[in-house]
């Protein structure tokens, strides 16, 4: 009788604890959902006329080229200013000094960054706004909190 109430017990703690970690998960699950809604709803005010791409990505041409698009396996140069929703930048090439040089389309950038200069034209300047999905996803990255959008100002200046 004494095993069946500790057995009754550690059973009731179990399914307790259980309870409490899913109600947990779930609401971080809804604020994560109210979090993105307002998110995109900034952006929808901010930036009306962007371009919406299937993958979700958004941009706005603001200096429009008539150069040549980088293919997969060639080297980029792109100076670019990055920036939180808030405002708050987080990395600027023209302060730093020295542009980014990359092979583009060889996974060497996130996602949304690889999709935006793979639609510009040599000379061409976008304002690119990346969702979670295409930047850092849920994880921190330096001082951008997870699940957040991120925003550059892009300018590829030359196709290697």
């Amino acid at each position: 009788m004494n095993n069946n109430r500790i057995l009754t017990r550690v059973l009731l703690i179990v399914l307790a604890a259980a309870l409490l970690t899913g109600i947990v998960i779930g609401a971080g699950a809804i604020i994560n959902v109210i979090k993105r809604k307002s998110d995109i709803a900034k952006i929808e005010k901010r930036y009306p006329d962007a371009i919406i791409t299937p993958s979700g990505l958004r941009y706005i041409v603001l200096e429009e080229s008539n150069g040549p698009k980088p293919s997969a396996g060639r080297t980029v140069r792109v100076n670019y200013i990055g920036t939180m929703l808030s405002g708050t930048v987080f990395e600027n090439t023209y302060e730093q000094g020295s542009p980014l040089e990359f092979e583009v389309g060889q996974n060497q950038a996130i996602l949304g960054f690889e999709e935006a200069i793979m639609d510009m034209r040599e000379g061409e300047k976008r304002l690119v706004i990346i969702p979670p999905e295409l930047g850092y996803g849920r994880f921190r990255k330096a001082i951008i909190p997870g699940n957040s959008f991120i925003i550059f100002e892009l300018q590829l200046f030359r196709i290697r």
